[in-house]
């Protein structure tokens, strides 16, 4: 999984090269995502017409054979075999587009975005890190806010521990395994414990655990990490220099303020919105199916019943789960384009000319 987050970081970041920011990036990324995407979905609509085609004909199986499950099943795959119908065709896309989900979620949530571009803002959304509710503190401000439960810090990368030495230019990256550091996770410890909102951390790393050999030691500036609180999800650098006190560690102060549980409305908004294009999504599936006729039969009613409400239950999904804002701004953007292909399915011209839907309305697709 850490691959996928940092192939999508990799091409957020070479979008964000080409449009200015990362916010445009998100939408470079989900209009390219949409088109590779395109024709499945276009054949995931179809797929549906047909479906909506050939459901009398299935209910006029089910009936006939509902004492017999084995013959209604061949009947039914024979039915599906005739008009070339795909019952699976309505899930690849869902199912590609899920890992790319679970991607940007990932690296929009890293330690190396919230660096890059966690207090970026686009329009009325003041940061693309920010959930909808928060007790951290700003990103990178030099910092912690810090509540009596804030008892876990952890170093953010573990992979990416600087090391500056005297007498070289440029800081050297140490990682898990070189020298004595067999888990980085596990390299600094921090003072009080638990933190006092006001009070400074004080950050420790023992020289030994960091080398056993004494001359490298002696040559060691300072110690740069990225330390994350796992809970807020807020980070900061920090340099551990050598100890005035104690020669035998490096060590540093971050001072703290009093965290403040903070409910971010923009990102309200985002999922306000989120819930009315998805409303506005399942309404025009009618468009693609060129029809909306009153459910017939209990389960027509059911299921009707569940496209209605399943606006809401995402909506109210989006309000449990910590999505970040640029996350939000990938779904929502989405959704547009998703609205916009099945209008380009209902009402869009056919190679070219004059007719007034793709594809015919739904009971003419399939000669029964």
């Amino acid at each position: 999984m850490d691959f996928l987050n940092q192939a999508m970081l990799y091409l957020l970041q070479s979008l964000k090269a080409i449009v200015g920011s990362y916010s445009w990036a998100i939408i470079g990324v989900t209009a390219l995502i949409r088109a590779v995407l395109w024709p499945l979905n276009t054949a995931q609509m179809k797929s549906m017409q047909a479906m909506q085609a050939i459901q009398p004909k299935m209910k006029e199986l089910q009936a006939k054979h509902k004492d017999n499950p084995a013959v209604m099943q061949q009947e039914i795959m024979k039915l599906y075999s005739e008009n070339k119908f795909n019952p699976f065709a309505g899930c690849l896309p869902m199912l590609l587009q899920l890992p790319i989900f679970i991607a940007l979620y990932g690296s929009l949530s890293s330690p190396a975005f919230l660096q890059l571009a966690g207090n970026e803002s686009f329009f009325f959304v003041k940061h693309l890190s920010h959930t909808l509710q928060s007790s951290g503190g700003e990103t990178l401000d030099g910092k912690f806010a810090v509540t009596s439960e804030h008892n876990q810090f952890a170093i953010a990368n573990p992979d990416k521990v600087l090391i500056t030495l005297k007498g070289v230019a440029e800081p050297q990256q140490m990682k898990v395994g070189e020298f004595r550091i067999t888990d980085a996770a596990k390299l600094i410890t921090f003072t009080p414990r638990p933190v006092i909102a006001g009070e400074p951390i004080k950050f420790t790393l023992l020289k030994n655990d960091l080398s056993a050999d004494p001359e490298y030691i002696n040559r060691v500036e300072s110690v740069a990490v990225t330390m994350k609180d796992p809970k807020s999800n807020e980070i900061e650098n920090i340099v551990l220099k050598p100890s005035a006190a104690n020669p035998s560690v490096f060590d540093t102060q971050v001072p703290t303020i009093k965290a403040v549980p903070t409910w971010h409305w923009d990102v309200f908004a985002l999922i306000a919105l989120y819930g009315v294009l998805t409303w506005a999504y399942q309404q025009s599936m009618t468009w693609v199916n060129g029809t909306a006729k009153k459910p017939d039969g209990e389960q027509d009613k059911a299921q009707a019943m569940m496209m209605k409400f399943m606006p809401l239950m995402f909506t109210v999904l989006m309000f449990i789960i910590p999505i970040p804002a640029g996350v939000m701004l990938y779904l929502l953007v989405t959704m547009i384009m998703m609205l916009a292909q099945n209008a380009w399915i209902a009402f869009g011209k056919k190679d070219g000319g004059t007719g007034s839907a793709i594809e015919k309305p739904a009971e003419q697709v399939v000669n029964l």
